[in-house]
């Protein structure tokens, strides 16, 4: 049944756009896959990262968790884009580079938590703040070790840093 500039699908009006003309998609199959895979990851990331605890650096650490933490709730709009980014970015990258592994995933879970926590509780959707923080912690982990590898090698000190932002963006 065609209407006004959209396709009726189960009593809700979809817009077609030239990619998928007359086709619709109420909802895909694959995303709860997705979820579980991205979750998976997150669980063998904290699971490494629990293994490889050496030692805490106690103020550091909590100070980023703070600030972190803290920071997660404000947000920048970004001039020519429709999104937004969180102030707490840049403390999730120094986490990354100054801390151990574990540490710097406590950071940028809690700070990913704190950030996918709606203003009205009621707005709260766990499966989201899940695939927030698995995601998170696996790009961390992975810009963690892309820093920490670079920096063993002993090249320009400006390079594992590129290196490890790089891979945390594009993770």
């Amino acid at each position: 049944q065609r209407k006004r500039g959209g396709v009726s699908c189960r009593g809700k009006e979809v817009m077609s756009t030239l990619g998928n003309t007359g086709a619709t998609n109420p909802g895909s199959g694959t995303a709860p896959v997705f979820l579980g895979v991205t979750g998976m990851c997150a669980s063998a990331v904290l699971i490494h990262g629990l293994f490889t605890i050496h030692g805490w650096h106690s103020w550091e650490f909590l100070s980023l968790l703070l600030v972190a933490a803290l920071t997660s709730r404000l947000k920048i709009k970004l001039p020519g884009m429709n999104g937004n980014m969180s102030v707490s970015l840049p403390f999730i990258l120094i986490a990354m580079t100054q801390l151990s592994l574990p540490e710097a995933l406590v950071v940028a879970a809690f700070s990913i938590f704190t950030q996918s926590v709606p203003k009205r509780p009621n707005k709260f959707r766990p499966v989201q703040a899940l695939f927030n923080v698995s995601t998170g912690l696996v790009a961390a982990e992975l810009g963690w070790q892309a820093f920490h590898r670079g920096s063993a090698l002993h090249f320009n000190p400006a390079l594992p840093l590129l290196l490890g932002c790089a891979t945390y963006f594009f993770a």
